[in-house]
């Protein structure tokens, strides 16, 4: 019998090709869409399951507020692990790890063959293997790290190192500053890479004995990720609760060195200092992101971003879904006689609801089959439009195909339920004659499904245009500085210091960067060249800090927060910033060795309340350099007073999701310490034209090869986040156009259908082809004003909301929600008038014939 069921459902699929493409198109589109879409959202969320203590292991964070900002921060004290250890026996294992970034400096296997940047070297505690699930190729976990002068390599680098999958006794030379001995690190194990979807990756560890801290009192400080494991089934609300009084007992002292005051009193300036605990798999989309270099983890996810995808695949499946359901009850009218002809030859009710359940399975099954095809031939594009990453493995693969197959068989059951139960129920005289048509007329939920399709659709449209106008907005608002025609080199502080093998002493790595920056300067399409620890945009890139500075006047005394950074003389003519009062640092004053003076931003003189700043004098705490009776160099902290000489204009030294700070500039000094990068300044459109002059001149002095990149591209991939944004909601609204067009093409066909006589009698009488378009369009006009009215407000509220997350925003104009409804309008119009024209056009004779 099944055979007969699908020889007839083939057979009716087959006859009607217009119908059964349509539906197989809509429905395989949203399948393969949902799927691809859901596939990043399974990557996204399966960070760091695949350890064993998943469940149990947690990252401790760090919540303070040292002044009038909070910071939170996955960076600890060394000495956090080991207290912690001490002092709570709940926890199991405890294990840290630490990035040490040491650019330009080389490493290479023992005979010199293979040399190789250190970036990415990784100091891990031995606990760390029996935290995570690091999978061992050679060596022995328990240990590897015995000898503090060990190494272990992935199994890449293994071979990249010594050709071998097996280097166990090999060693690795990193070179050290002139008249020091190089190090020499024994490969103790080899491990696989870890998976894409782990938080931290690694290709070299080392022991944290082969780095000694010292002191462990301080506990304010620390570049350290810190992982604890507690027991299974452990509730960590209850360790949390007693960090408190761990605080207390081992960041008092350290506190109260850094802001002077006693403990009690900083509590009451407002200040806190807390622990908790994140964790492990909540840290890819966690909250907190932060900045390389000196953390191991990368690619941050954006649990905002997983939620929008989420949401928009349940979206387009679901609306792929209603449209399917609505050309199934739009065709069902039309298949009224073909159920009366049945009932008469003695088709059983029974018989009929199988054939219609059939039919409609057999064609979600071959939509099915459709999208698999499609995600096989447009994944990779889908996938780069869309910006996104995953992968799979086969377990996963043939969980999320069975899902999707079972949705799909389910949405073919709703979608064939309709006619299955509906038509099969009428009497032969009743399924030949009429009274089926004014009961499908009369279904509301038909029609409520077309206004909630067009509600989602309005929404879509208002959310692009706003989240597109915003990124628009933030590429083109005037920032303060120029961006234009700047290179940036990177890693000064390492590339410039190494050379034939080894780092130079601090002295000669000065007079190396100066001798650069010299010979830069002699290009004729190079306008200056500046050295920057922060550039504009990059607050958190080394140099700039978050202190309190006084303003002493006659009766009273005024405190401030404030961010410090350090520039040379050519920082503000690089950057196209003007002085509004007094002066900028003089060349001689820039690269001196002592403070004669601070410039500020217009914030900080507003916020000071000077109105005429220079040559008024601010206090703060300030590292200087002194010489003890040994006649040895040491650093000390002392109050100093700071003359302004000059006031800058405001910029955007963050991104505009944060206001301009009050911002206070120290002359570089030395600036071998403080400059990570140089900025050069090229004459406009002669830039690229140079690069061969720029790396020339570079390799002059040092063989490390040259990094650099455009400041303004890498200003402008600080807002990728909200340009991601803006082309996934411009991608999901023309689906959900084309999807919405679908249904309402559906939805044109059951009227047309349904008022074919109606529109012959009409033509007969002599209504014109405008009267019967606008007779047939009217409803479909209805539901759209019915959508745009209800869609506003939500879009309205939601947008508003989001815009919120940022300093400067474009408004939410009166346009936009102009511009939705026109659209959708002319859309719908569009996709009804198509078969509306071919309706009112027909020969009258041809309707009216069987009568």
């Amino acid at each position: 019998m099944i055979r007969h069921y699908l020889k007839a459902a083939f057979r009716n699929l087959l006859g009607n090709k217009f119908y059964t493409t349509i539906n197989i198109a809509g429905l395989s589109i949203g399948i393969a869409v949902s799927i691809m879409i859901l596939s990043f959202v399974w990557f996204e969320r399966s960070f760091d399951r695949f350890h064993s203590k998943s469940d149990q292991i947690y990252r401790i964070i760090q919540t303070k507020r040292v002044f009038e900002e909070e910071e939170i921060t996955g960076l600890t004290h060394f000495g956090l692990v080991p207290a912690l250890k001490e002092d709570f026996p709940e926890i199991i294992q405890a294990g840290r790890l630490f990035h040490v970034y040491w650019p330009g400096v080389e490493m290479s296997n023992d005979t010199g063959e293979f040399v190789k940047n250190m970036n990415e070297l990784i100091v891990a505690d031995p606990e760390i293997f029996d935290i995570f699930d690091i999978q061992f190729i050679h060596g022995d976990p328990a240990t590897v790290f015995e000898d503090p002068n060990s190494i272990i390599l992935t199994e890449e680098e293994s071979q990249l190192f010594f050709g071998k999958d097996n280097p166990i006794g090999e060693f690795i030379t990193i070179p050290t500053q002139e008249g020091e001995d190089d190090i020499r690190l024994k490969v103790t194990g080899v491990v696989k890479s870890m998976p894409k979807n782990s938080h931290f990756h690694f290709k070299h560890l080392i022991p944290q004995k082969r780095f000694p801290m010292g002191d462990n009192s301080s506990f304010v400080g620390g570049w350290y990720t810190s992982y604890v494991v507690l027991p299974k089934d452990f509730n960590p609300d209850i360790l949390t609760k007693k960090l408190p009084d761990f605080v207390i007992k081992h960041y008092t002292a350290g506190i109260e060195e850094w802001v002077k005051i006693s403990y009690d009193e900083w509590i009451k300036t407002g200040g806190y200092w807390k622990l908790s605990l994140q964790p492990l798999k909540q840290i890819h989309l966690g909250e907190y992101s932060f900045w390389e270099p000196y953390y191991i983890y990368e690619n941050q996810g954006n649990l905002f971003r997983v939620q929008i995808y989420t949401f928009m695949a349940l979206l387009i499946i679901f609306l792929a879904s209603i449209n399917y359901i609505i050309l199934a009850i739009a065709k069902s009218g039309i298949r009224a006689k073909e159920v009366g002809v049945h009932k008469v030859i003695g088709a059983t009710r029974k018989q009929l609801i199988y054939q219609f359940l059939v039919e409609s399975i057999v064609l979600s099954s071959i939509a099915f089959l459709v999208a698999i095809i499609m995600i096989q031939l447009f994944a990779e594009s889908f996938y780069g439009l869309l910006e996104i990453q995953t992968f799979y493995r086969y377990a996963e693969i043939v969980f999320i195909l069975i899902t999707f197959f079972g949705f799909t068989l389910v949405i073919g059951v709703l979608a064939g339920s309709y006619p299955a139960f509906f038509l099969s129920a009428f009497r032969p005289i009743q399924a030949l004659r009429g009274p089926l048509f004014e009961k499908v007329k009369g279904m509301k939920v038909r029609n409520s499904l077309v206004v909630f399709q067009f509600i989602i659709t309005v929404i879509l449209i208002i959310s692009s245009i706003t989240v597109y106008k915003q990124f628009v907005y933030m590429q083109n608002k005037d920032l303060g500085f120029e961006k234009e025609n700047i290179i940036i080199l990177r890693n000064l502080i390492g590339n410039l210091y190494f050379s034939k093998g080894h780092e130079l002493s601090f002295t000669e790595s000065e007079l190396r960067m100066r001798s650069f920056r010299q010979e830069v300067l002699k290009h004729p399409s190079v306008t200056n060249a500046s050295y920057v620890a922060p550039y504009p945009g990059k607050w958190g890139d080394g140099g700039y800090i978050q202190k309190t500075v006084k303003i002493k006047g006659e009766e009273s005394e005024t405190t401030h927060v404030v961010h410090m950074g350090r520039i040379d003389d050519a920082f503000l003519d690089v950057f196209g910033v003007g002085i509004s009062k007094g002066k900028n640092f003089s060349k001689d004053q820039a690269l001196s060795t002592t403070r004669e003076g601070i410039i500020i931003n217009n914030s900080a003189a507003k916020q000071f309340g000077l109105k005429e700043p220079v040559g008024k004098f601010i206090y703060t705490d300030v590292w200087n350099t002194i010489k003890d009776d040994k006649g040895e160099e040491r650093e000390e902290n002392s109050e100093e007073s700071l003359q302004i000489i000059g006031v800058f204009e405001d910029f955007h030294n963050r991104n505009l999701h944060e206001d301009i700070k009050p911002t206070i500039y120290f002359p570089l000094n030395k600036g071998g310490y403080y400059t990570q990068m140089l900025a050069i300044k090229f004459l406009p459109g002669q830039m690229p034209d140079n690069l061969d002059f720029l790396a020339n001149t570079w390799n002059d002095f040092t063989e490390v090869p040259i990094e650099y990149f455009f400041f303004e591209k890498e200003f402008d991939d600080l807002y990728m986040k909200e340009k991601k944004l803006a082309q996934a909601f411009i991608f999901f609204t023309i689906l959900a156009i084309f999807i919405a067009c679908l249904g309402m093409f559906g939805l044109v066909l059951l009227a047309t259908e349904q008022r074919t006589k109606e529109i012959g009698i009409r033509k007969v009488n002599g209504a014109t082809i405008r009267e019967i378009l606008n007779m047939l369009n009217k409803d479909f006009i209805k539901w759209v004003a019915i959508a745009y009215v209800i869609a506003c407000p939500i879009a309205y509220y939601s947008m508003n909301n989001w815009l919120e997350n940022f300093a400067f925003k474009t408004a939410l104009s009166w346009w936009v929600f102009t511009l939705a409804g026109m659209l959708i309008l002319i859309v719908a119009l569009l996709t009804v008038s198509w078969r509306s024209w071919k309706a009112a056009t027909s020969n009258p004779v041809e309707a009216l014939r069987n009568e």
